[in-house]
């Protein structure tokens, strides 16, 4: 374990061309009501000013802190394992560059860890603003479809077999979790592995007040559902279809479960019934994945297997899931359709 030398709270940033909202987000840290002890600035090879707008602000503070320069594109994955990694503190507050934290943010979540030992995780919700700081109409709870799913005795890592419900950018953590938790995994998402590796310690609390003002604009590497969709778009470009995405995004998952499965096997093996559903999971994933080479009639039968069993229930948000995968089956149809109709009319 890592010798705190008396630090409490650590704050781990990552950045990436971020000068235009690291300015206001670092002072908005500095601001706390109770004071973090630490900031550590991993910088992704950043073609910007931002590198020196942080040694600027962090100079001028007289805070304990740590900027890295990355010589590689690490990719946000790695990227926040090294910043955690070099961090000090008994609790670790993780922080996108272009936030606005409020006032109140680490005593509220510090509230948690001290009433409940057990406690390895803490996410709050938050305010989504635009890039000038509008608020939108959704929070953050309600763009991961998450306040739907909340009552007193929360299953998380059943919950989490549905999709992800943590935001880093709003959480914060203890260190004994991040330890038991690396190395962080190729796709899966750093905040969605440190979720999952609590939730299976039953380590998890969320706090329903907005702690963070979660900045939405084009340069997003992760946001809500609206950014989330753009960033899938822009990724995927190559692709012809929502279906198709909504096909890409069954692949994205199946990896990512399996890396969980693989990640931590003595949690998993003592609990099989949840070893089942999330061996189901992939499954499920797996099997839509491959509807891109099945004929119409194995897509739609497949699509009502799943259905009955309840799978859409069990490892979906919500409908519109569901609607995707039909959406491509259906799709599909229409254009193997109108090509016969087409090759009959030449002909």
């Amino acid at each position: 374990m890592r010798n705190t030398n008396g630090i409490r709270f650590s704050v781990a940033m990552c950045t990436y061309n971020g000068e235009a909202y690291i300015r206001e987000q670092l002072q908005s840290i500095l601001d706390q009501d109770i004071p973090v002890d630490e900031i550590v600035v991993s910088d992704d090879g950043s073609a910007d000013d931002t590198v020196e707008i942080v040694q600027e602000v962090l100079s001028q503070s007289g805070i304990r802190h740590e900027i890295i320069v990355n010589k590689k594109n690490l990719g946000f994955r790695k990227n926040f394992e090294q910043a955690i990694g070099r961090t000090h503190g008994e609790i670790i507050f993780l922080a996108d560059q272009d936030d606005i934290w409020k006032r109140e943010k680490v005593r509220v979540t510090w509230k948690h860890f001290q009433k409940n030992p057990s406690c390895l995780l803490v996410f709050s919700n938050a305010v989504v603003v635009s890039e000038d700081r509008k608020p939108q109409t959704m929070d953050l709870w309600d763009s991961v479809l998450l306040k739907k799913e909340l009552h007193p005795q929360m299953d998380w890592k059943r919950l989490f077999l549905k999709g992800w419900y943590v935001t880093g950018a709003a959480a914060a953590i203890r260190r004994t979790l991040f330890e038991e938790a690396i190395p962080f995994p190729a796709t899966c998402y750093h905040d969605a592995w440190l979720g999952m590796r609590a939730a299976l310690c039953d380590g998890i609390e969320a706090e329903p007040e907005k702690l963070i003002c979660y900045r939405q604009h084009a340069e997003n590497q992760i946001g809500t559902a609206a950014s989330e969709a753009a960033r899938w778009k822009k990724r995927l470009r190559v692709l012809q279809s929502a279906g198709e995405i909504q096909i890409e995004l069954h692949r994205q998952y199946a990896l990512m479960y399996r890396e969980i499965e693989q990640g931590f096997p003595d949690f998993l093996s003592e609990d099989s019934a949840f070893l089942g559903e999330l061996k189901a999971c992939i499954q499920y994933h797996q099997d839509m994945a491959e509807l891109g080479d099945m004929c119409v009639s194995e897509r739609l039968r497949t699509i009502a297997h799943y259905y009955r069993e309840g799978s859409f229930k069990r490892f979906a948000k919500n409908a519109a899931a569901m609607r995707g995968d039909l959406f491509y089956a259906l799709g599909r149809r229409q254009a193997e359709g109108a090509g016969d109709h087409s090759s009959a009319g030449r002909a």
